[in-house]
Order: C-alpha cells, then sequence, then structure tokens
C-alpha cells in the first residue's frame, strides 16, 4: 500500500471528526446565539420533531413505501440491462446514430418526465413504479454505453480470430468489461433516483416521502423538513456502502 493511500478506517475516522465539528457548530450556533431564526431550527426543536414525524406524519410508512420503490427500480433497472445487454452492444456497434439520438434523452429534465407521468397515469402506484424502473434503465443504460467505449478492440479482434459469434462477444467480452463498471455507476444512481422518486411523489402527491415533503412544507416545519433530510441522507450513504461493499465482494471478484 502506498504511503499517502487513505484507508478505509481513516476516511472513517475524518468523517466522524467532521460530523461531530459539524453538530458542535450547529448547537452552539443555533441553539445558543441565534434560537430564533428562519435558517435551521434549534437542535432541541430538532429532536423533538422525530415523534411527530412518526406519529402525525406516518414518516414509517411513507419511507416504507419510497424505499420499496427506489429498491424495486434499482433492483428490476439492472435486471433489464442485464436481459438488453447483447441488444444494446449491437445498437452501439451497427447502428451508432440511434445511440446517438437515445443520448439525447439524458437531457431531458427529470422535472419535466414527472410531470409527464402525472399527466398521462394520473398518479397512480403503478405509474411511480414504471418511473422508477425507466429512470434507472435510463441510467444505467448511458453508463453502459459510455463504458463501451473503452473496451479495448483487441479484446474483439482477439475474440472475432477464435471464431466467436457477435452475441457471444457481447455476452462474454464487453460485458464482463464493463459489469464493474455498472456497479461503480449503480452508487451514484442510487443518489439521483432517491432525487427523481421524491420529484415524482411531490408533484404527483402520492403516498411516500415525497407526498410527506409536500405537507412539511405546507406547514412550514422547518424541524420535521430538516430531520426528514437527514434521515434521507443516512439512508442513501448507508445503501451506497452496501452497494460499494456487495460491489468490491462479489462483482469485482467474479470479473477477473
Amino acid at each position: 500500500m502506498r504511503k499517502n493511500e487513505i484507508t478505509g478506517f481513516e476516511r472513517t475516522k475524518f468523517l466522524a471528526k467532521f460530523i461531530f465539528v459539524l453538530v458542535f457548530v450547529y448547537v452552539c450556533l443555533f441553539e445558543l446565539i441565534l434560537p430564533v431564526n428562519k435558517i435551521l431550527p434549534k437542535p432541541s426543536l430538532l429532536l423533538e420533531s422525530f415523534i411527530p414525524l412518526i406519529k402525525d406524519y406516518n414518516l414509517l410508512t411513507e419511507l416504507a413505501l419510497t424505499f420499496s420503490i427506489v429498491f424495486a427500480g434499482m433492483l428490476t433497472g439492472y435486471f433489464l440491462i442485464y436481459l438488453s445487454k447483447n441488444l444494446i452492444c449491437k445498437i452501439y456497434y451497427n447502428y451508432p446514430s440511434v445511440t446517438a439520438a437515445l443520448g439525447m434523452f439524458k437531457y431531458i429534465p427529470v422535472i419535466l418526465s414527472a410531470v409527464f407521468f402525472e399527466l398521462w397515469f394520473a398518479g397512480t402506484f403503478w405509474a411511480e413504479l414504471l418511473f422508477s424502473v425507466l429512470a434507472v434503465y435510463s441510467l444505467l443504460f448511458h453508463a453502459f454505453i459510455s463504458e463501451i467505449a473503452n473496451v479495448h478492440e483487441s479484446y474483439i479482434l482477439f475474440a472475432k480470430s477464435l471464431g466467436m459469434p457477435d452475441k457471444k462477444i457481447y455476452s462474454q467480452v464487453i460485458w464482463h468489461h464493463v459489469h464493474p463498471r455498472i456497479w461503480e455507476s449503480i452508487q451514484n444512481i442510487n443518489c439521483r433516483i432517491w432525487l427523481y422518486i421524491l420529484v415524482f411523489e411531490l408533484i404527483a402527491a402520492v403516498g411516500g416521502i415525497g407526498k410527506l415533503l409536500g405537507q412539511i412544507i405546507a406547514y412550514k416545519d422547518l424541524a420535521a423538513l430538516l430531520a426528514v433530510s437527514i434521515i434521507i441522507s443516512v439512508i442513501i450513504y448507508v445503501t451506497n456502502h452496501i452497494i460499494k461493499y456487495f460491489s468490491g465482494r462479489f462483482i469485482r471478484w467474479n470479473s477477473k
């Protein structure tokens, strides 16, 4: 290991110190110096807001619904990418103009897509689930396309010299190279899909954390808003580490 390489323990230790400093500054500033303000609530009010969140806002139910939508979208989107990997490779190598055209969809604002889904499906549970799946698939598709360009042409030429058919090259050579990078992009997608689903729930007013945020904003409950933000951030942080662990433990090991 290089001398200047940061270990996982050192990174965790630094993060713990950083969070401690933030909490210390937050308590001193907003509990003692600026108890009345419109920026952040007092720490004491923040702690007290968790109980009303569970009792009055039905936090656990709404959180479970949003989490299930995100998880189902991630799992289904990944499964669909795996099933369509050969088709994606075929389009990339044989129809580059189609690939370029599909790439334009990533510039469509998420909020605009959510509005269209609300108008088409009137904000049902299945509309939210479909939105989640399509959003994950779209993000994975663009990550897939971007990584195919990094596959060395010599690998493909060598496989063809062995008489390997295109389908086998797509499923074994290219997918073998792209797969670990797909899992690396899933960590970023995990953050983005939470934002997408929250936006959809807020616009469509369907059950979930997004709808809960709409209620909190309507009541101007700053303490509850910060509490929900902390909870979502912790969930994203933990799930990202689970994805990273699973990727390093199994995906990369199988791809060597």
